[in-house]
């Protein structure tokens, strides 16, 4: 039996999902339930099967998770020993913005 990989979410993606949150409740109430529900479930999936989804890009070691509902991707990486979320971010801003991360 394989070790279970630590997950640990990177205070700059917590940031990010907080901007989020906000934004759906000022603009939509009610929505940011929905939004905090499916992080939740894309976290738990990634928990479960991380080398599941692909790879962002060939050259590097990130790979992506869509969010089904919301125009957002989770963006993370893989070890042996831990699985890091490195950014939650909107799907048409600025990628690649937190590669320095």
């Amino acid at each position: 039996m394989v070790a279970e990989r630590r997950f640990f979410v990177r205070p700059a993606a917590e940031t990010e999902i907080a901007g989020a949150i906000a934004w759906y409740r000022s603009k939509h109430p009610g929505l940011e339930v929905a939004f905090v529900e499916e992080i939740d479930r894309v976290f738990a999936e990634i928990r479960e099967a991380p080398e599941r989804w692909p790879l962002w890009r060939q050259d590097r070691p990130y790979r992506q998770r869509r969010l089904r509902r919301f125009p957002f991707v989770v963006l993370y990486r893989v070890t042996d020993a831990h699985v890091r979320v490195a950014a939650v971010a909107h799907a048409a801003r600025r990628p690649g913005y937190w590669l320095a991360r």
